[in-house]
Order: structure tokens, then C-alpha cells, then sequence
């Protein structure tokens, strides 16, 4: 999951400064200072920004827990289906391919579309 810093919040006297580490804080007597943070969706959060998947093996592990539904059609076929994440790929020939999440914690649904159609 990645996190993007939002600004700081807090109490009391002093300063406090600086988007990006390092930051800067200064306290000048009791004081409280709290970093916001917000979670960065992943780059293939959406169809515009899918991975592109190349060769006959594939292996790569994900977290969509800052993923969102934006833009994301709903296959009929998975019900609560949310919080997608997109890969591109076209085969160099015709054959079977064979997709899996083996290993998630939690229960997944897949669906496959043909471009342009899903752009």
C-alpha cells in the first residue's frame, strides 16, 4: 500500500515544516505534532494505467487495498466486486492462458476484457 504525506497537524508552540523527508520540527515547549499521511492508489488502479504483462510467465504480488472502483465495469458474474487493479496482455499466439490468484488472503474475482473495448 503506498502513503502520501499530507501536510501536519498539532498543538501547541513551535514550528513545523517540510512536505517530504526530511522534515523540519521545532518545539519550543509542550507541544504535540502528528504527520498526515493518505493512502496512494496503485499505478494500474485503473485501465489507463495497466501493467503491461509480456512473455509467457508472469509472477507478481499486489496489495489493492488502496485500489479503488473507479472506472471499473461490474462483471455480472462477481458479486462485491471492488477495489480493482488492471493488467494488459496479448498473447503471441492463440492458445489457453491461465490467470490465478493463488495466495490471497482474501476471495478474488477475475475478468478479462478485449481492448478497446475496455478502454
Amino acid at each position: 500500500m503506498g502513503y502520501s504525506f499530507t501536510g501536519w497537524t498539532g498543538s501547541g508552540s513551535g514550528s513545523y515544516s517540510g512536505m517530504n523527508n526530511p522534515a523540519n520540527v521545532t518545539m519550543n515547549a509542550r507541544s504535540a505534532k502528528w504527520r498526515r499521511f493518505s493512502t496512494v492508489p496503485p499505478l494500474n488502479d485503473t485501465c489507463a494505467g495497466a501493467i503491461t504483462v509480456s512473455g509467457s510467465t508472469y509472477a507478481n504480488t499486489q496489495s489493492t487495498a488502496s485500489a479503488t472502483s473507479t472506472g471499473d465495469p461490474a462483471p455480472t458474474c462477481v458479486a462485491g466486486f471492488g477495489k480493482g487493479v488492471w493488467y494488459e496482455y496479448t498473447p503471441a499466439a492463440n492458445g489457453q492462458t491461465v490467470v490465478d490468484t493463488i495466495g490471497g488472503d482474501f476471495d478474488t474475482g477475475l475478468a478479462a476484457y478485449i481492448a478497446p473495448a475496455a478502454r
